[in-house]
């Protein structure tokens, strides 16, 4: 088999609005570590996948259409072989359109990261060579649940007895061994350190660990798992407390070593035959609100709801009760699956995902191919709190979730895997 790597900084420039904890006004006002993006090639002689890994926010629908549709025409490769992959850190610049409130586009830097992507690409392309691909799987123990049982709801807090996902699955890429490139997925907000500066967050010390240990020459990727309702373990006493940069350090470190030494051992080699599918179903909603409500809202509400409510009129003849939803399965071999979705999905989905076969390997990922929003669960829809309920205002969504979201969505996943 062959693979073609390459890394490329996207840091922006001091003056960009950043992205992430639904503080309005925030712009970049230096840079505490650089932001990257990488391109990976596999290739089987039969077929191939591009897999882009990017210290982002998210790749917006707008985006990832815009990327998708250059890529194709200029390297030949189809939708379903294109998989945007975003570390979803919250120190970095807005690249989604439909979220407001946090940070506006920079259209100076989304051109600057097209440019970059297809520059990556094409040297990643340049450069193929013939690969042992290599995975395995690990334990670490960052995340926490964050939606705690509290008078019949849910409150964000720390929650020990909820669901977590600890899974550190890795994909190794040697050339005459030397490792090329690593591929990892864990799944934890990238959100612990709320300040003004650029940075990757913990998955970027995450990367510099591994890269100490193995070598300067590899390129790391990061897939982000479905991280919905999972956040870094900054606790004290019943509540979360403000992380600090030492915190970034201490949980990148220890993440980057479970990897690292994973790395080291011998892993089970990849009987690679590529292979890809792409489907977009509609997720649907629970109601559309009334003009008269958002008339309301525009004139008595917080600041982003106002914000909100003026983006659903200025829509409101082209609202419709239900979203778009990106589901994407890249196979690498019988026993290796990357399973990407567009949203902020909640970690019993990865559950659902992982137990379909337990004699094989899946990456379920969140933050891929767009971002339409929190993906919660019926569950969660009844119990209400930030997820289901609290964030659609935040990406600009009608109204929450239906019920029978939950049902679609299994069924899309379930459907995604028919033709193996």
């Amino acid at each position: 088999m062959k693979a073609g790597i390459n890394k490329t900084k996207i840091t922006p420039p001091a003056g960009v609005d950043l992205a992430g904890f639904g503080r309005p006004g925030r712009k970049a006002v230096g840079v505490h570590d650089d932001l990257y993006l990488s391109s990976m090639v596999i290739e089987d002689g039969g077929g191939r996948v591009l897999i882009i890994c990017a210290d982002l926010i998210g790749f917006g629908r707008e985006l990832t259409a815009s990327l998708k549709r250059e890529i194709g025409d200029r390297f030949g490769f189809s939708e379903d072989q294109i998989l945007l992959s975003a570390s979803h850190t919250h120190s970095g610049p807005q690249t989604i359109e439909n979220m407001l409130s946090v940070g506006e586009e920079d259209e100076a830097y989304i051109e600057f990261l097209k440019e970059k992507t297809a520059a990556s690409v094409e040297k990643a392309l340049e450069g193929m060579f013939q690969a042992d691909i290599s995975f395995g799987r690990a334990k670490c123990y960052i995340g926490v649940n964050r939606r705690r049982p509290s008078g019949g709801g849910v409150e964000f807090a720390p929650y020990e007895g909820g669901i977590t996902d600890d899974d550190v699955t890795v994909l190794k890429v040697v050339k005459d061994g030397v490792v090329k490139a690593v591929l990892y997925n864990y799944t934890c907000h990238p959100s612990i350190v709320d300040t003004d500066f650029i940075s990757a967050d913990y998955p970027g010390r995450a990367g510099r660990a591994i890269e100490d240990a193995l070598g300067r020459d590899t390129a790391v990727f990061f897939i982000q798992g479905c991280c919905g309702n999972i956040r870094a373990g900054t606790v004290e006493g019943c509540k979360f407390r403000k992380g600090t940069w030492e915190d970034v350090d201490e949980y990148g470190l220890r993440l980057g070593n479970v990897v690292a030494d994973l790395c080291g051992t011998v892993l089970r080699k990849l009987d690679v035959r590529v292979s890809s599918r792409i489907s977009t179903v509609m997720l649907p909603l629970k109601v559309l609100p009334e003009r008269e409500k958002l008339a309301g809202i525009l004139e008595n509400g917080t600041n982003p709801e106002k914000k909100w409510a003026g983006e659903m009129l200025s829509r409101y003849g082209g609202l419709k009760a239900e979203l778009p939803f990106t589901v994407q399965r890249i196979s690498l071999g019988e026993a290796f699956h990357i399973l990407a979705m567009s949203g902020e999905v909640c970690a019993e989905y990865a559950r659902y995902i992982k137990r379909k076969d337990e004699r094989k390997v899946y990456i379920a990922a969140g933050y891929s191919n767009g971002l339409t929003g929190y993906i919660p669960t019926g569950l969660m829809l009844e119990e209400g709190g930030y997820e289901p309920k609290d964030s659609t205002i935040y990406y600009g969504m009608p109204s929450q979730f239906d019920a029978s979201v939950e049902k679609t969505l299994k069924k899309a996943i379930d459907d995604i895997f028919k033709d193996l």
